[in-house]
């Protein structure tokens, strides 16, 4: 017999065709996988029933940890297709279903980690190390579906023996459409503030270098995964002094990357759970008490008269490669954006806008596709409860209790939005936008949302938005509405405030809630 299964979930850039494809040779089944356009899977299978029921039990008991099953679609079929193996086919881009997004950007695994420090591995000493288990992801699609040539990933062919792991289904490189090696990837590289080279020819020498340079006081922009980050010693006041007067920052908190967990345990209190957290594929900025000892390891400028700090572990290897060589606790690692801007993530960009700010620049050369702030999580009553979500969070949805008929675009209000689509049960939020009434933040809001509708094949029956008339996104979603022919639904901003927590926690659609919302600008339904 055979069958023909659609997936949808989170099933691509996950590793998920190579594991279809060995739990498939594993049953002895052939057939073929494929990604396609919807950011679904589709596999046709062809075995004996036993087989055949065997594969469909292993796909979800043993689909890869970073995959998300939401539907999985099978047909049955007595006839025979003939095949003679079980291949991985080239995508196609058929659009079906909705609702399917890409992952997250995906913190470095240990397995990828250890080659990086082993003296023998092939990836000694390079920082854009990566595998079908981590990496960026988000942040490098351009579209779907999720192969290399939709990628920033595009501009580096793969060397011979990249392109053997690739190909080679024991490897865990086995279709990793991120794979790269010292040859054929991306190159990182230091500058002065001008963006002349400043030696070091090897990508690992000139990040270690850079790491030097933080100890030694000077201020560098640092390229991450989803943007720049600025950042200077976490024991140097003249730095980070230095560092708010530019910013026009002099007391909001600034948030530290820490060498490991025992430098977090020396300078903050860690509860198992934010442990746990920090250490998550995720890495987001955790919010930690600080211990009596804080000002005695670190500066007390970081998070001035506050009891806590936001802190995050290394997620690239590029951020490992910064502490070697030196003996930072922590380094200060700012978003490189001035107050109210989007996030800079082109290395010309950077340049134009940091000479003044920052003495070095550490840079590579590939693209970011996608902007993608860090998230920021806090414990509240021991739970985690998030103030920014972002890197490492979305595009993964929001699950609602009961589901929705129409396919929504929500622009949200002014300060500190994000977009959303709200899709049956799903609510794809996207990462974290900032202060609309600034232009260059506006327009980010804009592609952003267009982004997040093609990756979940999204066609909105309508866009909701703030009910105040001189909101940007309110003039947005006017003229969204007449391009898309659809019809603009307002609503009121503290209403929206606590419907949007019945919409997250209510589980009937008649449940109600009691709400306070204290908020400063609310445009009344009387005008």
């Amino acid at each position: 017999m055979n069958a023909t299964i659609k997936v949808t979930g989170i099933v691509q850039g996950i590793g998920f065709r190579p594991f279809v494809y060995r739990i498939a040779t594993e049953n002895k089944l052939t057939g073929y996988v494929l990604n396609v356009g919807d950011a679904g899977v589709h596999i046709v299978i062809e075995g004996t029933k036993n087989r055949v029921k065997c594969f469909l039990d292993d796909l979800e008991k043993k689909k890869p940890p970073l995959a998300w099953l939401d539907k999985i679609k099978v047909d049955f079929e007595d006839k025979e297709f003939g095949f003679t193996s079980f291949d991985i086919k080239l995508s196609n881009d058929n659009k079906s279903s909705r609702g399917s997004v890409i992952p997250p950007d995906i913190s470095i695994c240990d397995e990828c980690l250890r080659e990086i420090t082993s003296k023998n591995a092939r990836r000694y000493d390079y920082f854009f190390t990566t595998c079908t288990n981590c990496g960026p992801r988000y942040t490098t699609i351009v579209d779907l579906p999720y192969d290399r040539i939709r990628t920033s990933m595009n501009e580096f062919p793969m060397c011979e023996r990249c392109r053997k792991e690739y190909f080679d289904s024991s490897d865990r490189r086995f279709h990793a459409q991120t794979i790269a090696c010292p040859i054929c990837g991306p190159k990182a590289f230091l500058t002065d503030n001008k963006g002349n080279i400043a030696g070091r020819d090897k990508s690992a020498d000139a990040i270690r270098h850079a790491g030097r340079l933080l100890v030694a006081g000077k201020i560098v922009a640092v390229k991450s995964n989803g943007g720049f980050h600025v950042g200077c010693s976490a024991r140097d006041d003249i730095a980070i002094l230095r560092l708010r007067k530019a910013w026009c920052r002099i007391t909001q908190p600034f948030a530290l990357m820490a060498r490991d967990i025992d430098a977090v345990n020396s300078f903050a209190r860690v509860s198992l759970a934010e442990e746990k957290l920090l250490k998550s594929y995720v890495r987001p900025i955790v919010v930690l008490n600080k211990k009596k000892v804080f000002s005695k390891q670190l500066s007390s400028l970081i998070s001035p008269t506050l009891h806590n700090v936001g802190v995050m572990l290394p997620y690239t290897g590029l951020h490992y490669l910064l502490f070697q060589g030196n003996d930072a606790l922590a380094f200060v690692m700012t978003s490189a954006n001035a107050p109210g801007d989007p996030m800079i993530i082109d290395n010309d960009e950077a340049i134009r806008k940091l000479t003044d700010v920052v003495d070095y620049f550490l840079f590579y050369n590939r693209r970011i596709v996608q902007r993608c702030d860090d998230s920021v999580v806090k414990f509240v009553t021991g739970k985690p409860t998030l103030l920014r979500r972002s890197r490492g969070c979305m595009p993964t949805p929001i699950h609602l209790n009961f589901p929705n008929e129409k396919c929504v675009l929500a622009l949200g209000s002014e300060l500190d939005v994000t977009s959303c689509v709200l899709i049956d049960n799903k609510a794809f939020l996207s990462q974290h936008i900032g202060n609309t009434n600034r232009y260059d933040t506006l327009q980010f809001l804009r592609r952003a949302s267009k982004h997040l509708l093609k990756l979940t094949n999204a066609k909105p029956d309508a866009i909701a938005c703030d009910l105040h008339p001189e909101f940007e996104t309110t003039h947005l979603a006017r003229k969204l509405s007449k391009e898309m022919g659809i019809p603009v639904i307002q609503v009121q901003h503290h209403h929206a405030h606590l419907a949007a927590l019945l919409g997250e926690y209510a589980y009937e659609p008649d449940d109600e809630i009691i709400g306070i919302a204290a908020d400063g600008i609310g445009y009344g339904n009387d005008g």
